[in-house]
């Protein structure tokens, strides 16, 4: 924080950590926007109210640009403001966004004059140590190797042959026994399961400049 309000008085430079509540912000530019108006402005000097105007617009254009290069934003307009890209993998020349380029994680970098938009089309994000890192999936199958334990109970049948004769209760002097081995019944179609949550889609962003 500059010590002084005007330049022509010596001043130092004071840093401070403040609490300020979330929504300040958005109400002082919000309040300050409305001075880009002339009809906000009385004239009480040598400038005119739609000099005052002027000013308080480029002051604005000022304050609305300083933002970080580089941070992902979420919009749901019907297009992106003039200083982002859409996060869809696009490739871009670097002359084209250098102060991008030179800010932007190493998995994009494509070339020493190319990179790419990161891609968040149909994606969701999660922490992790570098971004750029890519994984998973929108479904999975599910083998033998996912199933818990188990084991399968079935009534066993034993089939006897009688090759002559009436039935006797000597079974071995009258019949042969069989194997009695038995498929149990076989369900499920092996499709894949859809491991999408409920979700809501906007515009997602990467500021340039």
């Amino acid at each position: 924080m500059i010590g002084w309000l005007t330049v022509d008085e010596p001043g130092t430079e004071t840093c401070r950590a403040l609490r300020i509540p979330q929504n300040f912000v958005a109400h002082v530019m919000g309040a300050l926007a409305e001075l880009t108006e002339s009809y906000n402005w009385e004239q009480d000097g040598i400038l005119t109210p739609g000099e005052c105007a002027d000013i308080m617009a480029a002051m604005w254009e000022d304050v609305s640009e300083c933002t970080m290069v580089g941070e992902i934003c979420f919009f749901d307009t019907a297009v992106l403001p003039d200083n982002f890209l859409l996060c869809d993998g696009t490739e871009y020349l670097r002359v084209d966004y250098p102060v991008l380029y030179s800010v932007i994680a190493n998995p994009y970098i494509v070339d020493g004059d190319h990179f790419i938009a990161p891609q968040r089309m149909d994606r969701f994000v999660r922490g992790g140590e570098s971004a750029g890192i890519e994984g998973g999936s929108n479904t999975i199958t599910v083998d033998v190797a996912n199933m818990p334990p188990h084991s399968h109970v079935y009534q066993e049948k034993t089939e006897i042959l009688f090759p002559f004769g009436a039935f006797t209760p000597d079974i071995s002097a009258r019949g042969t026994l069989l194997e009695s081995g038995r498929d149990t019944s076989i369900v499920g179609s092996g499709e894949a399961i859809v491991t999408i949550p409920i979700y809501t889609t906007a515009l997602i962003g990467i500021r340039w400049r």
